[in-house]
């Protein structure tokens, strides 16, 4: 790695996504800053960055192959050989009994009279800090068994010649039974030759138990790295951050309070070994907030759609056909954000995500829109299972409120969907708040000579001009 000198900075100034990787051919540096200056219009470029320059091919006879990414600054890798002191982990147990609680996906129950007033109070406290119960989540071992419910098809899955994975991981202010629990369940039910790394990113969090606790855990952890945020990023930023210092063909995103099934990611893989630019999202398995007990799925598989209303994901029910085929991948117009995988090569080409969106919320649309519109596909992955800890509210916005939500979600309808935007508007009564610019954004979407929106609803999500058909009076389509 080396830092950016001043002429390469004054070339890159004007660049307009937040990463990029360009194979150029090439004698010499300078003739790569040269093809890199006209990508500028492509490319946004941040002062706080420095270029990643592979140099790839024979230079001795005359041609080298240079790949040049610009790579964010905004995160910094913990070293696996730094030295601690006498550090003590918070309660935890590490494995369990047949039988003890959580086992084979069973939750813990309780009397409550059983507790003291004391604990009562912990219990009510930790949850309004997680909206989940912490207090339960100690008592089940973090390497604890799973089901395996898939039916037999979808365990013919070769898992040969498939491409090598980094598994993301963004958190900020986990609690520390359900990040081990994430960190077990892939390390213990992934194989060996695909899992290539765990990267883990703690957003600027303030626990103590994430600081120097969390860091000698991990050292001795194969294939898992651990970066931390130098300011607070939010989930959408702090995921482009750490996709960054991702080598893996693929990289698997995914919520810091998941369990990973037996076979989870095989068959998330083989369609984008098929096809670069197929996204793939698991079957997510209901895990309670409050007992942690596995809700398992045994019933058709649910698509991804959206609520015109408020521009966020919702489930498409109507494209449910029970007993037909439910081990088979299916199209998804839309997938939720917090697992999925996709090509680190066509996440790259998409321009990652939107920089200038806020925190968390309509991320999830973004993806989803520009993968079908710019040549990709999303299938819903009924053979891959991951269990995801559902709570009533996400602590990230309990401070921020709807605003920014829906600063996010005007973003997406400036850039993605046309005259179709006004749809949503009329649901929010023209409401519209400060969006920032998304000049680079629709440059983004131009380079890439992605369909409009009306291809969009005409091919994939034919569903949708009935909600709009039904509840709302713009004429503009």
């Amino acid at each position: 790695m080396r830092r950016l000198t001043l002429i390469e900075t004054l070339l890159l100034g004007r660049m307009a996504s937040m990463t990029v990787t360009e194979i150029i051919m090439s004698h010499t540096h300078r003739n790569t800053i040269k093809s890199m200056e006209k990508l500028a219009d492509q490319i946004q470029f941040q002062p706080e960055a420095h270029l990643k320059d592979e140099v790839v091919g024979d230079s001795s006879k005359g041609q080298v192959e240079h790949k040049v990414e610009i790579i964010n600054d905004d995160c910094t890798e913990v070293s696996k050989t730094k030295t601690y002191g006498n550090v003590t982990f918070p309660e935890f147990i590490a494995f369990g009994k047949p039988g003890d609680p959580g086992e084979n996906g069973y939750g813990f129950s309780f009397k409550r009279n059983t507790l003291t007033e004391l604990q009562k109070k912990q219990k009510e406290e930790n949850f309004k800090v997680h909206y989940f119960d912490e207090w339960i989540s100690k008592k089940i071992a973090v390497h604890r068994r799973l089901p395996d419910n898939r039916p037999q098809e979808c365990k013919k899955v070769a898992n040969t010649s498939l491409p090598s994975v980094s598994v993301l991981i963004v958190f900020y202010n986990e609690a520390w039974t359900t990040l081990l629990r994430t960190i077990h369940s892939i390390l213990d039910r992934t194989s060996d030759h695909l899992l290539k790394e765990i990267i883990l990113l703690d957003d600027f969090s303030n626990m103590d138990h994430l600081k120097e606790p969390l860091e000698v855990y991990v050292q001795p952890l194969p294939k898992v790295r651990l970066f931390r945020a130098k300011e607070r990023l939010g989930l959408i930023r702090a995921r482009n951050a750490v996709f960054d210092h991702a080598s893996g063909e693929v990289v698997v995103f995914l919520d810091s309070h998941v369990e990973c099934f037996p076979g989870w990611l095989e068959p998330l893989l083989a369609p984008i070994h098929a096809d670069n630019k197929a996204v793939t999202f698991p079957l997510i398995e209901f895990l309670s907030a409050t007992t942690f007990a596995v809700g398992m799925n045994n019933g058709p598989s649910h698509t991804g759609g959206l609520r015109l209303s408020s521009l966020s994901f919702d489930w498409l029910y109507s494209r449910v056909s029970p007993g037909v085929d439910n081990h088979k991948n299916k199209p998804s117009p839309t997938m939720p954000g917090g697992l999925y995988a996709i090509s680190r090569d066509f996440f790259r080409q998409l321009g990652k995500y939107d920089p200038g969106m806020d925190i968390w919320g309509a991320e999830n649309l973004e993806i989803s829109f520009k993968v079908w519109m710019c040549g990709g596909s999303i299938l819903l992955v009924p053979c891959s299972h991951v269990g995801h800890v559902f709570r009533g509210m996400n602590p990230a916005l309990r401070d921020s409120g709807r605003g920014m939500t829906l600063k996010n979600a005007v973003r997406v309808s400036e850039v993605w969907m046309d005259q179709y935007k006004h749809f949503f508007y009329e649901k929010i009564v023209y409401n519209i708040p400060d969006y920032g610019n998304v000049s680079s954004r629709v440059q983004l979407r131009d380079s890439l000579q992605c369909h409009d929106f009306g291809w969009y609803v005409e091919n994939v999500y034919p569903e949708l001009k009935t909600d709009m058909d039904i509840n709302s009076v713009y004429a503009g389509q």
